[in-house]
């Protein structure tokens, strides 16, 4: 039976210490081992530093306390390494260096720990289900590898717990690859099954000090939960993670891929929960996301964009979020006369009554290119690239569905706001929400 830990968080009480121990999750780590801890830092920071961290990257909080539990036990500072590799965007800055000081991670450093940017280092290429993935080298030359991802939904995966968070692993190409194979579900199982037989992680530790709702980015809604998850078994934590969020395991497909490839199942009956009661804890999380709605809170109709799917990767979603951020920024109470439409990832197409049609990408460009050939009496404007730049992408989209005027006064408006955001002078905000304190600080990523 596989054990799993639910703990109350509470400041200055080493609640994060309490999981592990509950778990015994140090068993088989000595204390001369090369320990490596894999957080989710997915974006770096960069040009859109003001937006919310909370749900959507793991605390700097959580893994200082894991990286004192790791000193206390004996292990050495020079033999802890944090590695991440993060979205990847020279446009807006973002890099996983970024990222490691924009989530706080980077002041841990005054402890003695090291940081590792997988993004720029070496991988080996390995074969699991007949799935071909590059893993950072790191993975394979670490002792102990410790999981910390955040407790979070996913539009496209259902949830983002331990098993997702591993992605984080994989070099870039191998990364999109797994979106635009059509099968992320399946890829995300199989990578699993290759962590699996290194007998990696060893540990998984879900930070839940905050959650996220239609997640992953940060336009999702985020709570303050303060509990944490710890376990051994990677996919037994996953498990209890996604009923805490009142999620049918049954609706995570790569569940169902990894229990069917490992001889597993479903059944939460035979994992034992130590701790607080899950019942006690259980919320009702939706994990669908609805991309209009960001257009709808400013009184925005008649611009369209249907649910991308799996194949859309996470480069994409950063840069559509992004415009759609910053229209809804720049643009209220608009009525679009003409039906307009975005189609971002390589399985959709649009509605036979858009007059106009965005094709963002090379994938949904290659997906719908007779229509780009032979567009009739639509006006189909592809945005290519892998993946767009975003101020090129916002200057089509702004002068495609805006009257000149006013098209004029948005555009010259964001394009100061970008050299003021590029120049240090402007931090905006577009996904300001009322998350306040002491319910939610800043200082658990400081």
């Amino acid at each position: 039976m596989h054990e799993v830990s639910l703990v109350r968080y509470e400041e200055k009480a080493s609640s994060v210490k309490n999981a592990i121990d509950l778990v015994k999750g140090f068993e088989g780590l000595n204390k001369d081992d090369k320990v490596l801890i894999k957080p989710n830092i997915v974006w770096g920071g960069g040009l859109m530093s003001g937006i919310p961290r909370y749900g959507f990257i793991t605390t700097c909080q959580v893994i200082e306390e894991i990286v004192l539990a790791l000193l206390e036990f004996g292990c050495r500072a020079e033999n802890i390494t944090i590695g991440e590799g993060s979205v990847v965007s020279d446009e807006l800055k973002s890099t996983t260096t970024n990222g490691f000081k924009w989530s706080g991670m980077k002041r841990l450093g005054k402890m003695g720990v090291k940081f590792l940017d997988f993004n720029v280092k070496k991988f080996r290429t390995v074969e699991a289900e007949g799935i071909k993935m590059q893993i950072a080298e790191a993975i394979f030359d670490s002792d102990f590898v410790i999981d910390v991802p955040v407790l979070k939904t996913h539009f496209m995966t259902t949830v983002s717990l331990g098993m997702k968070n591993l992605k984080g692993c994989l070099s870039v190409p191998s990364k999109k690859r797994f979106h635009t194979s059509k099968k992320l579900k399946k890829n995300i199982a199989a990578m699993n099954v290759a962590f699996r037989d290194m007998g990696k992680p060893q540990l998984t530790v879900i930070d839940g000090i905050y959650s996220l709702e239609c997640g992953p980015s940060p336009n999702g809604t985020a709570s303050r939960s303060n509990l944490i998850l710890a376990g051994k078994d990677i996919f037994s934590v996953d498990l209890i993670g996604t009923e805490l969020m009142g999620v049918p395991v049954e609706d995570v497909e790569y569940f169902k891929d990894y229990a069917q490839m490992t001889d597993r199942t479903l059944d939460t009956s035979g994992i034992k929960v130590i701790g607080e009661k899950v019942e006690d804890h259980r919320m009702k999380y939706n994990y669908q996301v609805d991309y209009e709605e960001i257009l709808k809170r400013k009184n925005i109709t008649g611009l369209k964009m249907k649910d991308p799917g799996d194949t859309l990767c996470t480069g994409c979603v950063t840069k559509i979020e992004a415009a759609f951020l910053c229209y809804s920024a720049d643009i209220s109470d608009l009525q679009i006369s003409k039906k307009m439409e975005i189609c971002a990832a390589s399985k959709i197409e649009p509605d036979e009554d858009s007059e106009t049609v965005f094709l963002f990408g090379n994938c949904a460009c290659r997906k719908n290119k007779e229509l780009i050939k032979n567009p009739g009496d639509r006006n189909i404007i592809a945005v290519k690239g892998c993946t767009p730049m975003l101020t090129p992408f916002l200057h089509t989209l702004y002068k495609g569905t805006l009257p000149k005027g006013l098209f004029l006064k948005a555009f010259t408006k964001r394009v100061f706001k970008l050299m003021g955001t590029a120049l240090k002078v402007y931090n905006e905000d577009t996904l300001k929400k009322d998350y306040n304190y002491p319910e939610f600080t800043t200082e658990h990523f400081m």
